[in-house]
């Protein structure tokens, strides 16, 4: 066989071997099956872009191959061997998908057209979410302080919270005072009581209190008797269903300590609390001063050092029941019973001299004081929403009496020698019962009108002596110029209307109260009455910015 034959034959050979290898590749390629589809949202009808498409064997459940849809939903899978499967698709917020079983044989194309998915709904336990609010709120009448974020105080009382707040000044005795003034008014949960306003604060403990509100000008709302503005306590209140409670016990340097115990039971219709609380507060102080004047070349001097102790005891015990009717339609009795003992002693020395004369005067004086007594509150009150958010009628009627006594001994020692004393006491009971409808309708977002009326009845007797030390016979003596027994009465009714809105960024309320009051007061020493007020008074509340009394 010559070259060219040779060549030939090995030419058309190689040709017809890649012929035969290009065959087996296109058999191979096209061997596989091809599965389809489109998934899309069943609400928005929408395709779902980037959503999971997994292929099952049907035998073991294993997972074969997959892929992912393009923005037009559309998903396409390749070269699947020949078998049994089915299909699951699955997207987030999305129940999963899983198609029915198919077989694929040889170059099966199949077409699952499209695919809907249905939006799950997600089950989740209860979501609690934290936040810290600031300690104090500014709105349009008040300054609220926000007790719950307010640490340091909340091992004491109501006076604990009120020393860092702005236009409240409180002395190392524990006295409080609003924009420099003792004369103001104590709210418990927006009721008046008849307590001294120290005294009620000095009871409350800060573990009970929800906010405290600061109202320096009063609407037309309020009583007018605070010329100082009014406090008004907000006491804890706990919604949640079936039994719950807390208890706590605090503790401070210079044996301070207390407890409290707070429980509820609330289900649909009924709601049952319970407190107890007990605080114990000391205190102690050291003074010293040195005082010198002059007159020309002669100096007098007057020094004095001393010590003072003072104790605090407080019990209380609460509860409430209240019961829903539907719609929160809702009737509450409520009664509280407090307990309070304070004791005060305090030692003072004092020495005078003067520069023309070496010879020093030495005195002293011991004070002791025992205040206490105890106080009954009961309370019905209705509350009557109505369909409006905001819109409802408020019926409360309130009773309450205190047995309050307080004994004061002031003494004056030149060494052991007694030289001067006085004894002071008052005591008696304090009754008072007051009513009161509030009434509440918004007006669109922004605006709001309410209107009501307050009663109130006011009985109290007032024990009062002073016995002066006698140096002579060394005994007491009473003085009857300042020792009587003294009787007050006082009823007084009122009505008012306020409306509030909002323009921008600036608020104001525009209101309205008219009283009558009617007060006398009998002195039974003396066989004296006296009728101090019997007329009206109307209190017109401008703009929040002007607050006037006029009475004839």
């Amino acid at each position: 066989m010559t070259f060219d034959k040779k060549f030939l034959l090995v030419t058309i050979l190689t040709i017809q071997f890649f012929n035969l290898v290009l065959k087996a590749q296109r058999h191979d390629e096209n061997e596989g099956g091809v599965l389809s589809g489109f998934v899309f949202d069943q609400k928005s009808s929408k395709p779902i872009e980037f959503a999971t498409v997994i292929i099952h064997n049907e035998k073991d459940k294993k997972q074969l191959t997959g892929g992912i849809t393009n923005g037009s939903g559309q998903f396409k899978i390749e070269d699947l061997p020949v078998g049994s499967y089915y299909v699951t698709i699955s997207f987030i917020g999305f129940e999963k998908y899983q198609s029915k079983n198919f077989n694929i044989s040889g170059e099966a194309k199949i077409d699952l057209g499209k695919i809907y998915l249905n939006t799950k709904d997600i089950g989740m336990k209860d979501v609690l979410i934290q936040g810290d609010r600031i300690p104090i709120s500014y709105q349009i009448d008040k300054k609220v302080i926000n007790v719950g974020e307010n640490f340091t105080s909340m091992s004491g009382t109501a006076v604990d919270v009120l020393e860092n707040v702005p236009s409240v000044t409180v002395d190392i005795d524990g006295n409080v005072s609003l924009r420099g003034s003792g004369s103001f008014t104590v709210l418990i949960d927006g009721r008046p009581t008849i307590m001294d306003a120290n005294i009620a604060l000095q009871q409350i403990p800060a573990t009970s209190i929800e906010n405290i509100e600061i109202i320096t000008n009063p609407s037309a709302k309020y009583d007018p008797e605070g010329t100082a503005g009014i406090i008004n306590v907000v006491l804890k209140k706990n919604s949640n269903n079936g039994l719950s409670g807390i208890a706590g016990i605090n503790a401070g340097l210079k044996d301070k300590y207390g407890a409290e115990i707070l429980t509820n039971y609330k289900n649909n219709e009924t709601q049952l609390n319970f407190g107890l609380n007990y605080n114990k507060r000391n205190s102690s102080s050291i003074e010293n001063s040195n005082n010198w004047t002059n007159d020309g070349n002669i100096y007098s001097y007057y020094n004095s050092d001393g010590s003072s102790f003072r104790k605090n005891e407080h019990f209380g015990v609460r509860g409430s029941v209240s019961w829903d009717f539907g719609d929160e339609k809702i009737l509450s009795l409520a009664g509280k019973y407090s307990d309070r003992k304070s004791f005060d002693n305090s030692i003072s020395n004092y020495a005078e001299w003067t520069s023309v004369s070496s010879s020093k005067s030495y005195f002293n004086s011991r004070n002791e004081g025992v205040r206490g007594g105890g106080e009954y509150q009961l309370t019905a009150s209705y509350n009557h929403p109505f369909n409006n958010s905001g819109h409802e009628l408020v019926v409360e009627l309130d009773y309450e009496t205190e047995d309050g006594n307080d004994e004061t001994t002031n003494n004056l020692y030149n060494g052991l020698l007694l030289v001067d004393g006085k004894k002071a006491s008052e005591s008696g009971p304090a009754n008072e019962l007051t009513s009161k409808i509030d009434y509440q309708l918004p007006i669109g977002e922004e605006s709001k009108f309410e209107s009501g009326y307050q009663g109130e009845l006011q009985l109290s007797n007032e024990i009062t002596f002073l016995e002066t030390y006698n140096s002579v016979t060394n005994i007491y003596e009473r003085d009857p110029l300042f020792s009587n027994d003294i009787k007050y009465y006082t009823n007084q009714y009122a009505l008012y209307s306020i409306y509030s809105s909002k323009v921008g960024s600036f608020g104001y309320k525009m209101g309205v109260r008219g009283e009558y009051t009617g007060r006398e007061v009998k002195i039974d020493t003396k066989n004296q009455n006296f009728s101090l007020t019997n007329g009206i008074c109307f209190l017109p509340h401008i703009f929040h910015l002007i607050s006037v009394r006029a009475i004839k």
